[in-house]
């Protein structure tokens, strides 16, 4: 690939369905998460004409024509979640993962509009989450208390599809203005029967362990 590739912004061009989409890459979700990119759609006047002409359709019609091109229906603004190289298995874990807790989506996961492929890479596209990043927090913090209660909040909406997660890291969870997101499903995983409930008291207790660090930290600077 080009080295100018991963220079931001820049125009990108992927696949979803039958659909082809113009986009910009505006910037990385964090710096050290290149492969995930805030994606801007571009259309043009005829475009929205069109897109405009399709809401106005029968919900069947509609329904067909998002299925079959489903490039029309994306937002202005979406991520793009590239595969990372040799992580093939976890990309298909992901993948399964959005599908078998997809009444989660736009509540405490992201949506998932499908897979799409971008500059030669197989790439998930998402709906953006508007939050912020766990640790990237602006003063003050949430207290570690309330931090607490949107993390079991998350673990009791995934308990209910019998599904836990074990990657405590901050950066997979996004605060919203009342509540918490789950950006990364890649460590989505459901726990054999009758070990639920130890798993996620053990992940809870993981992310708790990690956000009194970050505040710890938080103190150090301040």
């Amino acid at each position: 690939m080009d080295p100018d590739a991963l220079s931001f912004p820049r125009a990108i061009k992927f696949r979803l369905g039958r659909s082809t989409v113009s986009a910009i890459a505006e910037s990385p979700y964090e710096s050290k998460h290149q492969h995930v990119i805030r994606l801007t759609i571009l259309r043009g006047i005829w475009q929205r004409r069109l897109i405009a002409f399709i809401t106005k359709l029968p919900a069947s019609i509609r329904t067909f024509i998002t299925k079959m091109w489903p490039g029309w229906s994306l937002p202005k603004t979406v991520v793009l979640k590239k595969l990372k190289p040799d992580w093939d298995e976890e990309f298909e874990s992901e993948k399964e993962a959005y599908k078998r807790v997809k009444p989660l989506q736009g509540d405490l996961i992201p949506v998932f509009y499908g897979e799409a492929q971008c500059e030669g890479t197989r790439a998930f596209i998402l709906s953006e989450v508007d939050g912020v990043v766990s640790y990237m927090q602006s003063k003050p913090p949430l207290p570690s208390a309330e931090f607490e209660r949107r993390i079991e909040a998350i673990y009791q909406k995934l308990g209910v599809f019998k599904f836990s997660y074990e990657d405590a890291n901050l950066g997979n969870i996004l605060l919203t203005r009342d509540g918490a997101m789950l950006v990364d499903l890649e460590s989505a995983w459901e726990p054999e029967p009758g070990d639920l409930e130890f798993a996620t008291e053990c992940a809870i207790q993981q992310f708790m362990r990690q956000y009194s660090y970050y505040l710890n930290s938080l103190d150090d600077k301040w």
